[in-house]
């Protein structure tokens, strides 16, 4: 574990550990304060914290310090989807805030200011949460469940090791996929799991272009895909995510070079799924991209108000391109569940001839397709 963390402590510039006096006997703390390589600084009241927390910010950048810290809301939700628009009703486990990457287009941009990648401590009780839903859930739905809304799953999972108590729990029961959702390689820790069940390691992706210029600290697309090969190949399934597809006038040739990546490495029964997403953005998030990333240029584009607020491709281009990048992927890598993330009525009529009028039209869809696909056997 010290050599897989000492490896991401390098190359992610981890220097700072700040942790809870309390907490300092909760297995995530002991792990975290049992490696080397980094300053650990123990608080014990809100204002320490935030006294330590304003120093660090004279020798630290954000990134570079970890905050290990008691959770006191709530762990397990619904995706918080946006208002007028078909969501898949994905289910949410918060394990923290904040990530090593610096994307563009990351709308946590738009509202985490507080200082440092923060981890709960309290994981204890992201099991209980977990726990109550599993006894609560509906036993005909498929559920997908993840953690990465608004960290990186597996950044530094192989110290917290949430993940493979989710995946260990999720294996028990029918009808439940955890997804762990990552830019990172750092899977090491979950292959050995014996248990996988129907669990899902997931890979943000985009043109190798894109990523290269926009995804500053995340490892190669070429490293995701053999990472996502690597997790195959030891029992999980993979999942793909293509958001957000950033249009040009050549995007079809530079996400149809990524699709082929993907299946020279992974046969499509081995996929649970692959998203998409055009590139949006609300409307004060475009004067923090711009900030935050000077020479970036995926604003530049046409994109137009939508209905709810956030701006968007317009209707046509956003057609043609969700129906051209689902054509390839059927193309290139074959019988595989696609879907639209946070996208119109009318534009899931356009691209899959579906008419959906509420969310719980597309969940219902989904479970049953992964009821088909991978349960039925």
């Amino acid at each position: 574990m010290d050599i897989l963390f000492e490896y991401m402590l390098r190359r992610n510039r981890v220097l700072c550990i700040v942790y809870d006096r309390k907490d300092s006997d909760r297995p995530v703390v002991k792990r975290f304060l049992a490696l080397n390589s980094c300053e650990k600084i123990p608080y014990s009241t809100e204002d320490e914290l935030s006294s330590i927390l304003t120093t660090l910010k004279k020798h630290y950048d954000s990134k570079e310090v970890v905050v290990l810290k008691e959770f006191k809301g709530r762990f397990f939700q619904v995706c918080p989807k946006t208002p007028r628009m078909i969501c898949c009703n994905y289910r949410l486990v918060n394990t923290g805030f904040g990530c090593f990457y610096n994307c563009a287009y990351c709308y946590l941009q738009s509202y985490l200011n507080s200082f440092g990648i923060l981890i709960f401590s309290n994981i204890e009780d992201i099991i209980v949460e977990f726990e109550n839903f599993l006894n609560q859930r509906d036993k005909n739905t498929v559920y997908r469940i993840g953690t990465g809304e608004y960290t990186d799953s597996l950044m530094l999972d192989d110290i917290s090791m949430i993940g493979r108590l989710l995946v260990e729990r999720a294996a028990e029961c029918d009808g439940v996929m955890i997804e762990l959702k990552t830019k990172t390689d750092n899977i090491d820790h979950l292959l050995g799991i014996k248990n996988k069940g129907k669990s899902v390691v997931g890979f943000s992706l985009n043109s190798v272009e894109n990523a290269d210029k926009y995804e500053l600290g995340a490892v190669s697309i070429k490293e995701r895909i053999i990472a996502a090969k690597r997790a195959v190949d030891s029992g999980f399934l993979a999942a793909f995510h293509f958001d957000p597809i950033i249009y040009s006038p050549d995007w079809s040739g530079k996400y149809a070079e990524v699709l082929s990546m993907i299946s020279d490495e992974i046969d499509s029964s081995s996929i649970a799924w692959i998203s998409m997403g055009c590139f949006r953005y609300s409307p004060s998030f475009k004067d923090i991209i711009r900030k935050n990333h000077p020479d970036e240029k995926i604003t530049l584009g046409e994109l137009v108000s939508s209905r709810d607020g956030k701006f968007r491709y317009p209707h046509q281009l956003r057609r043609e391109v969700y129906t051209g990048f689902n054509k390839m992927i059927k193309d290139t890598i074959g019988d595989v569940y696609t879907y639209m993330c946070m996208e119109s009525d009318d534009m899931w009529r356009d691209v899959y001839n579906k008419d959906y009028s509420v969310s719980e039209d597309l969940e219902k869809d989904f479970s049953l397709a992964m009821r088909q696909r991978f349960f039925e056997h």
